[in-house]
């Protein structure tokens, strides 16, 4: 309740809404499949579109940025122009996938491989304190079912709901305010993320997979006839793979001592471009490794679905509170968030006391 009157005070307050982008140019979706997450942010940010290939720069204005599952790869001109709006104070929310796959290529095939998309991202988000690895997790106890025809019941194909590990949610436990006490966020052939030692930079696993979980290596076969036998338990060793990650600190330029010094006298005095090595102040980067967590569904008879609701199940997943809260944390200088983090003790009245 703190939080809400605390969130209107500030949108009444402030003369201005926060400017977001929400960055093509790579291949990244835009139209049906994000018609519910950016329709909603712009219920609270003035949200832009726009093609890195065609700016100089992303516009310091832009108080946060979206890069959501490019599919092509970033030259180092663009990359420049991600890392400089860093250098110069912009917040980034990445979700990006590291290997390419769609599961319309197991309609007409037993199965099918999944390969790197080769963006050309790693160095930079290496230096940033994070690596989307080449892999794919697959999770035993937390993961949504696929329909599959499993036989035949008279003429009709017996179609049944089967659990597919590369379909898991993420329930997290952290106290962190973007994830404390939120429902649980589906993904969709979600890549492990390593963080780096940096000491400079502040790594938070926002999010992870189960207890009984493990990762595929690239190149991944997938194939659904894996679904005729029962997985076994001793496969899936590993505990809370990170899926989302929040970077915090003075992150520095992957470009530092690469960039031709007579390149940066045309950015600086030709273009009247700001050039920095490194971030002066703290600033905030949350990495995501699957495109898919911002995505709707959408159905020709009904539209764009709601962000988060997985069709065969009929269940809504946190997916739209997690970027809502991820992009609030990110924009807002108050700390509102924090208000979330507070525990209320009840603390029961002495009944004798109150009868007399």
């Amino acid at each position: 309740l703190e939080y809400k009157y605390a969130s209107t005070i500030k949108l009444l307050i402030e003369p201005d809404r926060k400017k977001i982008a929400y960055v093509v140019g790579h291949g990244e979706p835009l139209g049906d499949n994000t018609a519910d997450i950016l329709s909603t942010l712009e219920k609270y940010y003035d949200v832009d579109t726009i093609n890195l290939l065609q700016n100089v720069d992303i516009g310091r204005f832009y108080t946060a940025a979206i890069i959501c599952k490019p599919t092509e790869a970033f030259d180092e001109k663009n990359k420049f122009k991600i890392d400089q709006y860093v250098m110069q104070g912009g917040k980034l929310l990445m979700c990006i996938d590291q290997l390419r796959f769609n599961m319309d290529s197991l309609k007409y095939t037993d199965a099918s491989l999944a390969m790197d998309y080769g963006l050309n991202l790693d160095d930079m988000l290496f230096k940033y304190g994070a690596r989307i690895n080449p892999d794919f997790i697959e999770d035993y106890q937390q993961s949504n079912p696929i329909p599959i025809t499993v036989g035949s019941l008279g003429n009709q194909p017996d179609i049944r709901l089967l659990p597919w590990a590369y379909y898991p949610f993420s329930i997290s436990t952290s106290k962190q305010p973007i994830v404390n006490n939120l429902d649980a966020v589906a993904f969709n052939f979600v890549n492990s993320i390593d963080t780096v030692a940096n000491p400079e930079i502040k790594k938070t696993i926002l999010l992870a997979s189960s207890n009984r979980s493990r990762r595929v290596p690239s190149p991944v076969r997938i194939s659904l006839a894996n679904l005729k036998f029962k997985p076994q338990a001793d496969m899936f060793k590993e505990k809370n793979i990170p899926m989302a990650v929040l970077l915090q600190g003075k992150f520095q330029s992957v470009f530092a001592n690469r960039v031709d010094a007579n390149f940066i006298k045309v950015y600086t005095d030709s273009l009247k471009k700001p050039y920095a090595t490194a971030n002066e102040r703290d600033n905030k980067i949350i990495l995501v490794s699957d495109g898919d967590v911002m995505l709707n569904d959408f159905q020709p008879n009904r539209g764009p679905l709601e962000c988060g609701y997985y069709k065969y199940t009929e269940q809504l997943f946190a997916n739209k509170t997690f970027i809502l809260n991820c992009m609030e944390y990110l924009t807002d200088d108050y700390g509102l968030l924090e208000a979330r983090n507070k525990n209320l003790t009840l603390r029961l009245l002495d009944t004798a006391k109150i009868k007399k």
